[in-house]
């Protein structure tokens, strides 16, 4: 039976080393840590496809293994997932977290604009506005009023 990973597998080394083709790879262990790291980088669903823990071994932990079938994957289960060889799925997950951070930090950066937009048009219409006007737009509070009458002698 042909390996479904057997064409991948040799376009990659092809692409990225001049030495001749091995076999391919049941384990990790069996390329060079450089070539592994190549191979994560690089083509990550290949990395996975040849190294992952399947799901119906019976060594993946149970809420790992349930969260895989219900493809409902936790941000925390990418250290444990490209420990047992999901590569493409735990990059899968830090891609969208990183996405997710970015619209974040987007719509933070967009309210902080209209916050600017709102306190310029403020201080525009602040410096057009006369004396009388200024005045009438910041009313004295009761504290100040009252100040100002043991100030000046005023209603006593």
């Amino acid at each position: 039976m042909k390996n479904p990973n057997l064409e991948t597998f040799n376009q990659f080394w092809i692409d990225n080393s001049s030495e001749e083709v091995p076999p391919v790879p049941k384990r990790a262990s069996d390329m060079s840590i450089t070539m592994q790291e190549k191979m994560r980088m690089t083509n990550p669903k290949l990395y996975q496809n040849l190294f992952r823990t399947e799901v119906d071994s019976g060594m993946l932990p149970a809420d790992l293994e349930m969260r895989l079938r219900n493809s409902a994957l936790w941000v925390e289960d990418v250290d444990r997932l490209r420990k047992y060889g999901w590569e493409f799925e735990a990059q899968r997950i830090e891609q969208a977290k990183e996405e997710f951070e970015q619209q974040k930090m987007l719509k933070e950066i967009e309210a902080s604009k209209e916050r600017q937009a709102v306190a310029e048009q403020k201080r525009e219409q602040w410096n057009k506005m006369n004396l009388l006007e200024r005045m009438a737009a910041e009313p004295l509070s009761q504290d100040q009023i009252l100040r100002n009458r043991q100030r000046y002698g005023v209603g006593q």
